[in-house]
Order: structure tokens, then C-alpha cells, then sequence
């Protein structure tokens, strides 16, 4: 596995304890309420890699095959559908010849809204730049990640996005401007497009 894969897999598990206490609260708010379908936005996937389905593999689909029943079953009378799920399974334990780790998938390729998924991806940028010494750490910085992660500030959010993309939020701009500040706020896009990630909207 190369160095940028390693280096976004590993920020991504450190989030993932944090994301889960959100996942939690927001399922016992499912319970409470009816759904509301959000708007479909693309959500970064990792692209498929054409090898032939493992033993374990199938039993990492298994696992999610269970949930989507068990949820579905669940939230039957909140009327949660299974067109208003998207799960994907990876197992960071062990690893493939090819260094890709054993996934399944329940609609995995769907379009769907990420929510506040999408900043552990900015967490995986961020720590990709101080790495190379494309970013200046700072308190500044660290407080601005700590909030968003933790408190899920979209405020903090915006601040890491412009020290990512080097631009930030202001009057609207046209012509060569336009097209410059553009192509510097997709500079997240492409970097998870060089791990593999395809239709993915992080911005």
C-alpha cells in the first residue's frame, strides 16, 4: 500500500470513533421522526478493483447484508427504505497481494449526501499537507480541526478548506479569476482522485 493510501486510511480510522457517536444520534433521531431524503451529492467511493470475490470477502458482504435487513426491519414503521441506504464495509486488519484491503458494499456507488462524513476527508488532507510541508502547523490550525471533528463546526470546516485550497470565501469573481480559484478549491478532489476515489464531490 503506497504512502498517500496509508497516510488517508490511517486519519480516517482516527476519525471514525468520533463519526460513530454521531451515527449513534442520529439513528435514535430516525427513531423519533419521519426520514427526510436529502438531495443526492456525490460521495467519495474507492474505485473498484476487478479481482475475483474472496471467502472473506463474501463474509464482510454477509455482515452487510445483516445490517441493511436489520435496520430496514427496525425503521420499518418510520417507513426507512433500503433506497435510503448506503454502506460500505472495509477491513483495515489485513490487506490483498495488490494491497487493497477486503471490502463489501450495500449500494456503495450510489450518489448520496455525505453530511459531516465529508470532513474526516479534510482531516486526511490536512495531516497529507503538514506531511510534505505544504501546510504551516499552528494552534490556529489545531483548534480549527479539533472543532471539526469534534463539535462538527462548519465554521472550523471553512477555515481548513481555505488553508487547503490557499483560498477562501469573498466577492464573486469571473473570467481567469473564476477559473484559478476553482481549479485551486478542487485541489482535495484530485488528491483523493490519485488515491483511487472517483465521482467524488469534496468541496
Amino acid at each position: 500500500m503506497n504512502h498517500r493510501s496509508s497516510c488517508a486510511t490511517r486519519v480516517i480510522c482516527r476519525g471514525l470513533s468520533l463519526a460513530a457517536t454521531g451515527f449513534s444520534l442520529s439513528m435514535n433521531s430516525i427513531s423519533q421522526a419521519a426520514p427526510v431524503t436529502p438531495a443526492p451529492v456525490p460521495v467519495p467511493v474507492p474505485a473498484a478493483v476487478p479481482v475475483a470475490v474472496s471467502a472473506h470477502e463474501r463474509a464482510l458482504q454477509g455482515i452487510v447484508d445483516d445490517v441493511v435487513k436489520t435496520v430496514s426491519e427496525r425503521f420499518k414503521a418510520q417507513k426507512l427504505g433500503e433506497e435510503q441506504l448506503s454502506i460500505s464495509l472495509i477491513d483495515l486488519s489485513t490487506e490483498s497481494a495488490n494491497g487493497a484491503h477486503p471490502s463489501a458494499h450495500f449500494r456503495g456507488e450510489a450518489p448520496t449526501y455525505p453530511a459531516s462524513v465529508v470532513k474526516l476527508f479534510y482531516l486526511a488532507a490536512v495531516e497529507r499537507w503538514l506531511e510534505d510541508g505544504e501546510l504551516t502547523n499552528s494552534p490556529e490550525l489545531q483548534r480549527a480541526l479539533r472543532d471539526m471533528i469534534v463539535d462538527s463546526s462548519n465554521d472550523a470546516t471553512s477555515l481548513v478548506v481555505d488553508a487547503l485550497s490557499g483560498v477562501g470565501s469573498g466577492p464573486e469573481l469571473q473570467g481567469e479569476e473564476w477559473e484559478t480559484w476553482k481549479q485551486k478549491r478542487n485541489v482535495v478532489n484530485r488528491f483523493f482522485a490519485e488515491l483511487g476515489y472517483r465521482n467524488q464531490n469534496i468541496n
